[in-house]
């Protein structure tokens, strides 16, 4: 009876050291790394970020290759493939919110690869990013929406102006 109690009571004080410290995990703490959904230059799919230091993370992307329905002067291309992107972004100071939720915003820049699944195209592009970040701390997950203007450099070189991706992430 005595080592049931005890075992309980280690697996109470367990359960709530975890609590407490999941509680105590902010999203931007240095050395978190998220994982989630997202989009970033081409690719959409698994969307990862880590906090290097206090201002600096690194971002990444690895999914299908997202993109419009390109038309070059000898191929056309309407997606599909696999797509790799990564970000370095400076994180800029919480402008409103508590201890629990805050909003915050990053700015940055990052460039992405990706080739179709019938293997006879390849993209190339670099972005500007600007991201505004929703950060949940009690749960601990970021929501973040990010305008990226970009330069696509293949399979067709353009100016693309107009360029919205975001992210939903779980922070460890």
């Amino acid at each position: 009876m005595q080592r049931k109690v005890f075992l309980l009571a280690m697996a109470f004080v367990l359960v709530c050291s975890v609590q407490t410290a999941q509680a105590a995990n902010t999203v931007r703490g240095n050395g978190n790394f998220g994982l989630g959904l997202g989009a970033g230059t081409f690719a959409t799919g698994v969307s990862m970020k880590y906090f290097l230091d206090s201002p600096l993370s690194v971002q990444g992307n690895v999914g299908w290759w997202r993109n419009r329905y390109w038309c070059g002067s000898h191929h056309c291309f309407d997606g599909g493939g696999l797509a790799l992107s990564a970000d370095l972004l400076f994180e800029q100071p919480a402008f409103a919110g508590n201890k629990q939720v805050q909003v915050a915003w990053e700015i940055g820049g990052g460039a992405g690869m990706g080739i179709d699944d019938r293997g006879n195209d390849f993209g190339l592009g670099v972005t500007f990013v600007v991201g505004l970040q929703l950060l949940i701390d009690i749960v601990p997950v970021d929501v973040v929406l990010e305008y990226r203007p970009g330069v696509y450099l293949l399979p067709d070189a353009f100016f693309d102006f107009v360029n919205f991706t975001g992210h939903v992430r779980y922070y460890f």
